[in-house]
């Protein structure tokens, strides 16, 4: 039978103040005595490790940690967290415990059942002065049969003196006095320096790592690109830790790793202004773009009716965010579209000279600028000679409307008339012409401008120009004349690079109308035969050309 205690004065209330623990045959039991009564909860994560929260308590031993070596027992940690002390034992293998209190809570209890056959073991006592340390761990092997291996690593010489330790115990002391490590390969144990331990048989330790922001979660999947191997990485969600085994300089980077990406989050708010966001998915795509800055989609939030953007995250995910919607959200260029449509005697067109050609087809519609006897190229001079065709009756002005866009949105202009008519249904059984109900036609210009502004401040204009007119069409129902309106459109697409304040024309939107006057003199024109000698037949063919002038201008602002 063993008994063993440690003591460490303290008055504090629910004070931790000793620990002691015995070995009975084939059940050992640890103890943990506090100034007061206790209550503690359960939380174990897995077989290996047994946790027990104490609430309200304190760790008054003076240490955190405890090597054991005793039986299944490896090691104990006394962690402080949130008003509670938790227990962290640390077991070689899987044995069946129970824990209860006793004396009031005063004291907390574990009972380990070792399995059958291991319940006695041996106790040494040993002297060594001024001892080579490879001798005395060759000594203790030899007396408790055991078979060992001493690198040549291990060296100096070592003074010590213990009795009835398990042989675990005295190797577990010499051991961690030298800075050594062991490693067991079935019943063979090697002693070296732990870097060689590491070289040749990869030797872990245990550190427990406490996490204040992160995710535990998010950070074992980060440590695992460092730590590989299933079962190295163990998180506890109780107390906010995650316990590493990995070799020590893998330790020592995710300490630093941990430094990190465990720091505090800051939220901020960012409001969308400058752009337009019609549609929920406009804010999807740059919250998708965000991601680039902070993957984790729960810390992104946005409100589609505000067009704000909420982002969760690190001081320098936060200033990443912000330049990225920076360069989103920029302020978007205002473009007023000036635009003239202009109406002109087809045979004026042609004696001063405008001709449109396309494709070698005359009067088809043409895109560029105006030209004058196939010289006048400019603005100015196209505006004079249409001022002078406006004062001679030669030309009409149908609009001049301006609007302004920003750049690469679609503007549209429509400059018409509604046409009435009614929609005729058709015939009944008994012959009669249903009517139907008063329609309206959408005749005229419609214009359709999308401008875009380059990064050369170049306008890049997008034109759809678009010419309706309407001619009645005659037919007969049911012995009845009837008409209805004809539709003719003209419609064209194109693109043009302009600079601000240049003029983009199109043309050769043409009308033609056949008019015939009938001149008969009374009476005389109505007489049989030869009436038609006293009927004068005049008939004219004219035709007008819609020209449009598209001008874009950038506003500052």
């Amino acid at each position: 039978m063993l008994f063993l205690a440690f003591f460490s004065g303290g008055v504090l209330a629910q004070e931790l103040r000793d620990l002691f623990w015995k070995v009975d045959g084939e059940i050992i039991k640890l103890t943990f005595k506090f100034s007061e009564g206790t209550s503690w909860v359960e939380s174990s994560p897995d077989s290996y490790h047994i946790v027990v929260d104490i609430e309200g308590a304190t760790n008054g031993l003076g240490y955190n940690q405890r090597p054991m070596g005793i039986g299944p027992l490896r090691n104990i940690m006394f962690i402080e967290k949130d008003d509670a002390l938790r227990l962290w034992v640390e077991l070689r293998e899987k044995v069946d415990y129970e824990i209860y209190d006793e004396v009031g809570g005063c004291l907390v209890s574990m009972i380990f059942h070792l399995p059958p056959g291991r319940g006695e073991e041996k106790l040494f006592s040993f002297d060594f002065r001024d001892a080579e340390v490879k001798d005395a761990l060759l000594a203790l092997a030899k007396v408790a049969g055991v078979n060992m291996v001493v690198d040549d690593s291990v060296t100096g010489t070592i003074s010590v003196s213990f009795e009835n330790l398990t042989f675990d115990q005295a190797l577990g002391y010499i051991i961690t006095m030298r800075g050594l490590g062991q490693i067991k390969l079935g019943n063979n144990i090697v002693v070296a320096k732990r870097n060689i331990l590491e070289e040749n048989f990869g030797l872990l330790e245990t550190r427990r790592f406490e996490l204040k922001y992160i995710d535990l979660d998010k950070a074992k999947e980060t440590l695992g690109l460092v730590v590989q191997g299933e079962g190295r990485i163990i998180t506890d969600q109780s107390s906010r830790a995650i316990i590493v085994k990995g070799r020590q300089e893998e330790l020592n980077q995710v300490e630093e790793m941990l430094k990190e990406i465990d720091c505090p989050l800051e939220v901020k708010t960012f409001y969308l202004s400058n752009n337009l966001y019609r549609e929920e998915g406009d804010l999807e795509n740059i919250k998708n773009l965000l991601k680039i800055v902070v993957p984790e989609e729960e810390r992104l939030g946005f409100d589609a009716g505000q067009k704000a953007i909420v982002v969760k995250g690190t001081p320098e995910e936060i200033e990443a965010a912000s330049r990225l919607l920076n360069n989103l959200d920029r302020k978007r260029p205002q473009i007023m579209v000036d635009v003239k449509l202009v109406e002109i005697d087809r045979q004026k067109v042609k004696d001063l000279g405008f001709t449109w050609e396309v494709g070698g087809v005359t009067g088809a519609i043409a895109f560029g600028e105006l030209s004058l006897g196939g010289t006048m190229e400019r603005q100015d001079l196209v505006e004079v000679t249409l001022n002078a065709l406006t004062r001679e009756n030669k030309a009409h002005l149908v609009g001049n409307p301006r609007i302004l866009t920003l750049s690469g949105e679609k503007a549209t202009i429509t400059v018409g008339d509604r046409v009435p008519y009614r929609n005729i249904q058709g015939v009944d059984e008994a012959g009669h012409v249903i009517p139907g109900g008063v329609e309206f036609l959408d005749v005229g210009v419609k214009l359709e401008v999308t401008p875009l502004l380059t990064e050369d401040q170049m306008i890049l204009v997008e034109v759809k120009p678009e010419v309706s007119s309407s001619s009645e069409r005659e037919y007969y129902l049911a012995g009845q004349r009837y008409t209805d309106p004809q539709v003719k459109t003209r419609l064209a697409e194109t693109t043009a690079r302009l600079k601000s304040g240049e003029t983009l024309v199109i043309g050769g939107l043409i009308r033609s109308e056949d008019i015939e006057n009938i001149t008969r003199i009374p009476i005389l024109g109505e007489i049989p035969l030869i009436g038609e000698l006293f009927v004068l037949h005049n008939k004219t063919h004219e035709e007008t050309e819609l020209i449009i002038f598209i001008t874009p201008h950038i506003i500052e602002y």
